[in-house]
């Protein structure tokens, strides 16, 4: 077991990606994090400029693309990438908090 040192406040949930060979992590730091599982390193920080500016409350990966949906108690929705850390969508569009997020096994995107 390892410990994953990145976070500056609370982990508010992470997920294993489907190949088991990531975790990818959300926080009250504002930031999402991509770890090696198996050597505990950082892999990537999704944070800043068109990311959340509050807490993220929720996530959910893609069955099959390294695509992470996050909502926050900033009232934003994001669609980014773990691997990368590339936002391709950035939206505050709700009223309160977004406090859960899924993805439909219908999703086409295209980049």
């Amino acid at each position: 077991m390892a410990t994953l040192y990145g976070h500056t406040d609370s982990v508010n949930m992470a997920n294993f990606t489907n190949d088991g060979k990531s975790v990818v992590s959300i926080s009250s730091d504002s930031s999402l994090r991509c770890w090696n599982v198996l050597n505990g390193k950082e892999k990537c920080v999704t944070k800043g400029r068109n990311f959340h500016t509050g807490e993220i409350l929720s996530l959910s990966l893609h069955d099959s693309r390294s695509l992470a949906l996050t909502g926050g108690n900033d009232n934003i929705y994001c669609l980014s990438n773990y691997e990368d850390g590339n936002v391709y969508n950035y939206s505050k569009v709700f009223e309160g908090s977004v406090e859960g997020t899924c993805f439909s096994k219908m999703l086409i995107y295209k980049k």
